[in-house]
């Protein structure tokens, strides 16, 4: 893992305006990675106190948060699939989030019958809304049911039927 996740705490959950404990890991099993960092707050004093320590919260920001950035309003994917209803009934490849500013992810519908052979830098997680899909991949083939869901590595290729 190149990016840190990260975990806190607040002294009040309802109000989420004053920290109480912060952590910042690297977390490629969350069985593995993610326990220590809950033990260890839990251990702590902040926990015990509810009062936040020096050194609870770093001081130098792991990430900057985007304040500025704004998100589209949520949609319902039923409706959005029956208004690109007659697209996909072709076979269409259309990007769920098409012009969302955050461009760190892409969401493709992909409809009828088709083929798709890729290869991308991160995970691809699929779920199979309607109907069954196979996808091959590593040397074996896998079923993809209606409403199941797989998740090939990043830098694995597969290709999908």
């Amino acid at each position: 893992a190149t990016e840190k996740d990260g975990l806190r705490w607040y002294v009040d959950f309802e109000k989420c305006d004053e920290v109480l404990y912060e952590r910042h890991f690297y977390c490629n099993d969350l069985g593995r990675d993610l326990v220590p960092v809950v033990q260890a707050f839990k251990a702590s004093e902040e926990c015990a106190t509810n009062k936040p320590k020096e050194g609870s919260v770093p001081l130098e920001p792991a990430v900057c948060q985007d304040m500025v950035t704004e998100v589209p309003e949520p949609f319902y994917l039923k409706d959005w699939l029956e208004a690109k209803r007659e697209e996909l009934d072709r076979g269409a490849e259309l990007n769920l989030f098409e012009g969302h500013p955050d461009g760190e992810f892409n969401v493709r519908i992909i409809g009828g019958e088709s083929s798709q052979s890729e290869v991308f830098e991160f995970e691809t997680f699929f779920y199979q809304l309607a109907g069954e899909a196979v996808i091959e991949v590593a040397g074996r083939v896998v079923t993809l049911p209606e409403d199941g869901c797989f998740v090939v590595d990043g830098g694995v290729s597969y290709t999908v039927r």
